[in-house]
């Protein structure tokens, strides 16, 4: 009787379970969260048990419950060890990077990423490897490195090419997007979107990817408001808004808060803008999203320095220097010092101004932020930028250099010339004729 009452158990959490990822497909996550967190409770295979922390794992990723994700990849860990099954503890670990990376813990997230892809069983041409090497491109882009960034957004685009993953594909497109437009290049940035756009445009409603097109939608609604389009972005922000209310989508209500709070300072609103701040900064708080938590406060000091408000504006980039300085955000600190010295020689403060100046340049030189050919500074300014096989950018005016031979004794002998910046020779050029 015991045993009977025990296999049906087991049989009820398994409806749980299911009921669970079916809401969670439909993008219903409150309902599916409590099903799973029920299920949780009363399931006891071990296989079970791991697939219904995964779907939790999920859940709370698109609830911005991020802190939440760790525990269950935790005992994702604990599960797959006693299970020995390598590739489990491959996908535990990555489920771990995934949550650090959102945490703004970029260094463990991408040990944790690599940790994840060394695993001995794990094919390289796996949906894992894939999303593994996203998870890589996002934390390096949180750190700032430019290079290993676009690398591994590289090998993600290799993997869902081969695995023809659309929805991997998809992400890598938002990054690269985020990626460029950071450098300023924004026609670009608006390609990358446009791609994402038109895949996720080809998600059906009842789709549970179909999250992405409000995602995809509120990301380009930034690259619209920077280059003037005010009016485009402000309607696609209102609509993904809608929808990201409808779901409790934290991220995507957080974004939008924060393009409203952009729109209105383009506008000169100063009044409108700064309570959308706050309200995004308090969604961000919550989820422990300390990269949007950055652009934010990004967007109050440069607020507040618009309506002449001095000493806030200080306050708000000091606050930025620190928090960049803490997730090791070479980018952000970069833009927090460019704005204190301007703020620091609006005020005549000389002295002060001449110190963020200084780290200014420090900064660009260890971010290698120039252009090998003219040597000017990349993300100055909007301007389109090209990167080389070697992941070194230049600027896309810059290329016709390194299209011009190297030898005028004989066409067989002419090579193109190798990246300046890393002098990387090889037997193929950096520059093909096509790509010209």
């Amino acid at each position: 009787m015991l045993c009977f009452g025990s296999i049906m158990g087991q049989r009820i959490a398994k409806r749980h379970s299911e009921r669970g990822v079916s809401l969670y497909n439909q993008q219903n996550y409150a309902e599916a969260l409590l099903e799973l967190e029920d299920a949780c409770k009363k399931l006891t295979k071990e296989e079970d048990i791991f697939r219904n922390l995964n779907y939790l794992c999920l859940v709370y990723m698109e609830l911005g419950r991020y802190h939440d994700v760790l525990l269950c990849a935790k005992r994702q860990v604990v599960v797959s060890g006693q299970m020995q099954n390598d590739a489990l503890q491959a996908e535990a670990t990555f489920n771990m990077a995934r949550a650090y990376e959102r945490l703004g813990e970029y260094r463990t997230s991408v040990s944790l990423c690599t940790r994840s892809l060394v695993c001995k069983n794990l094919v390289d041409m796996t949906p894992l490897s894939g999303y593994a090497h996203l998870c890589l491109a996002n934390s390096y882009y949180g750190l700032s490195e430019i290079r290993r960034s676009l690398k591994h957004y590289d090998k993600s685009a290799h993997v869902s090419r081969i695995l023809c993953d659309t929805v991997l594909e998809l992400r890598v497109f938002m990054g690269l997007g985020q990626l460029f437009m950071t450098l300023q290049d924004n026609a670009t940035a608006l390609q990358h979107y446009v791609r994402a756009s038109e895949i996720a445009r080809q998600f059906s409603a009842n789709h549970p990817c179909v999250k992405y097109q409000r995602r995809v939608a509120v990301e380009m609604a930034v690259v619209y408001a920077k280059l003037g389009r005010l009016g485009e972005a402000l309607e696609i922000c209102e609509e993904a808004m809608k929808q990201a209310l409808t779901h409790g989508d934290r991220l995507v209500q957080a974004r939008c808060l924060l393009n409203f709070a952009e729109i209105h300072r383009e506008k000169q609103n100063y009044q409108r803008a700064y309570p959308r701040y706050q309200s995004a900064y308090a969604i961000s708080m919550e989820t422990g999203d300390r990269k949007c938590q950055l652009d934010v406060l990004s967007g109050m000091a440069l607020c507040v320095f618009g309506s002449q408000d001095m000493e806030q504006a200080v306050e708000l980039n000091e606050k930025v220097l620190k928090l960049s300085q803490e997730i090791d955000s070479k980018l952000d600190m970069l833009e927090s010092h460019r704005r204190l010295c301007d703020i620091y020689m609006y005020l005549e403060s000389s002295e002060f101004s001449q110190l963020h100046g200084f780290h200014v340049r420090q900064l660009l030189n260890e971010l290698q932020l120039y252009c090998g050919v003219c040597t000017e500074i990349i993300g100055a300014k909007d301007e389109k930028l090209r990167p080389l096989p070697c992941y070194h950018i230049i600027h896309e005016r810059c290329l016709v250099h390194l299209y011009r031979p190297t030898s005028s004794s004989t066409l067989s002998l002419q090579r193109r010339r190798p990246c300046p910046t890393c002098r990387h020779r090889t037997s193929s050029n950096p520059i093909s004729d096509e790509e010209f």
